[in-house]
């Protein structure tokens, strides 16, 4: 009760409610004193609401004796025991989520002095404790005739058998199994229907079924249940069933989830045990992450860079160095051009490769020593190339150039005679290049070193 103001006001709630359904009694029409025959039909649960305390009841009439009483899952994995199953009925116990159902099948035992004529009626119930809005269906009722001169119903032994993934599976992955099957009995079973209730914490991905067979299958990326139905399965004949789930993020490793599949048919079955078959499946954990590890230092460099003006270009001479690494027979394999600023350069390969781009030039013959010419495309100006390269010991950056003065332009007449700083001078690279993804940068040169005809790019 709720308080608004001074006035109490009762605040109504809805009571849950559960269609409990009892129906499609299928007995034979008549009976043989003395032979055995089976009941079978369907209780479910039409919903709105789940209901935990349904009471089967399954009282056998006179002249019979129940011989085996069978409860098979139909759809909604419902849950059901019999603490009280005598020759004279059974009641269970049953939990029926919305939508639940499973198929009874009653196999009883006629008296061998039954008279001939006499009716049997058969009369169960199921009901609870929740509101049944339609209380109507909740009793289904079926006779049958004892006759001298009937015939032993037919009757066929239907099995269904499923097979999962034989290994664990990790979230998201996709689970296929494949159902079978078979009448082993030597005539037809007459409207087959196979259920196939897909496993929690999966969603539905794919599904196939045989030529005549209809079915109806969840939306793909949702749960459910397939299903499919057919006219019938011809004597001693087999279908073959194929449906994949994906496995959703939230299943826990080591949780185990179960699909189960059920077969039925109108036509009486008397070893309804194997017409239900399961497949189960584990959830594997989590893959390890991988171990992060720590790049190994490369060795310093072993190239040597030396530079000489001439002519009006400059001349570069590259070795490779034997200092510990590539079987101290150390050798250059390749020049990897980054940037051109005003200049070509030719590479003393044969025939001689002139570089205007960047590039790579392979060095095919590896060879411990190279020769380049920079060429300065305008006077005036500063002429530079900067370049990887690469030998048995890994990259190495390195910039070759220099300023006008090097390459013989006059000085300016308020200058004194050119000074160290603009004589050529060579410097071997002093880091390991930068990787792939990153550009080699040289920071800009002061004024007083701007002639400097090689210098090596900064460590990373």
């Amino acid at each position: 009760m709720a308080w608004l103001g001074t006035q109490p006001t009762v605040l109504a709630t809805t009571p849950p409610t559960a269609d409990v359904a009892l129906s499609g009694v299928v007995l034979p029409a008549s009976v043989v004193a003395g032979g055995t025959a089976t009941m079978s039909y369907r209780l479910a649960n039409n919903g709105p609401d789940g209901v935990a305390d349904v009471v089967l009841s399954i009282p056998m009439p006179a002249d019979t004796l129940a011989a085996e009483i069978d409860l098979v899952p139909v759809a909604g994995s419902p849950s059901a025991t019999c603490p009280v199953a005598t020759p004279r009925g059974a009641q269970c116990q049953v939990a029926l989520a919305a939508g639940a159902s499973l198929t009874v099948q009653v196999t009883f035992q006629v008296s061998a002095d039954a008279p001939n004529g006499a009716t049997i009626p058969f009369d169960v119930s199921a009901v609870s404790t929740t509101l049944d809005p339609i209380p109507a269906n909740n009793h289904a009722t079926g006779t049958t005739t004892v006759s001298s001169t009937a015939t032993p119903a037919a009757s066929v032994d239907l099995d269904i058998a499923v097979q999962g993934p034989a290994r664990p599976l990790g979230p998201g992955q996709t689970a296929s199994y494949s159902v079978l099957v078979r009448n082993r009995a030597a005539v037809p079973a007459d409207a087959l229907a196979v259920t196939i209730m897909l496993p929690p914490n999966t969603t539905y991905q794919t599904s196939t079924a045989p030529p005549g067979f209809s079915c109806t299958t969840p939306a793909v990326g949702t749960a459910g249940t397939v299903r499919c139905t057919s006219p019938g399965l011809a004597a001693g004949g087999q279908a073959s069933f194929a449906a994949s789930v994906q496995l959703l993020p939230g299943a826990s490793p080591g949780m185990v989830l179960e699909l189960v599949a059920v077969v039925a048919s109108s036509t009486t079955d008397p070893v309804p045990s194997n017409n239900r078959a399961v497949a189960l499946v584990t959830v594997a954990p989590a893959p390890a992450p991988s171990p992060t590890s720590t790049p190994t230092p490369l060795p310093r460099p072993n190239v040597g860079v030396q530079v000489a003006p001439a002519a009006g270009t400059l001349q570069a001479t590259i070795t490779a160095r034997d200092a510990g690494c590539a079987g101290g027979n150390n050798q250059l394999r390749s020049l990897q051009f980054t940037r051109l600023t005003n200049a070509t350069v030719d590479v003393a390969t044969a025939p001689v490769t002139t570089v205007s781009a960047p590039t790579t030039v392979s060095l095919p013959a590896n060879p411990a020593t190279v020769g380049l010419t920079v060429r300065r495309l305008a006077a005036g100006q500063a002429a530079t190339a900067e370049l990887v390269v690469v030998d048995g010991c890994g990259s190495w950056p390195t910039l070759v150039g220099g300023g006008p003065s090097v390459f013989g332009d006059a000085a300016p007449a308020a200058r004194a005679t050119p000074t160290a700083s603009a004589q050529p001078t060579a410097l071997s690279p002093l880091a390991p290049a930068a990787p792939a993804n990153q550009p080699v940068t040289v920071p800009p040169t002061p004024a007083a070193t701007r002639d400097r005809v090689s210098r090596a790019a900064p460590a990373r």
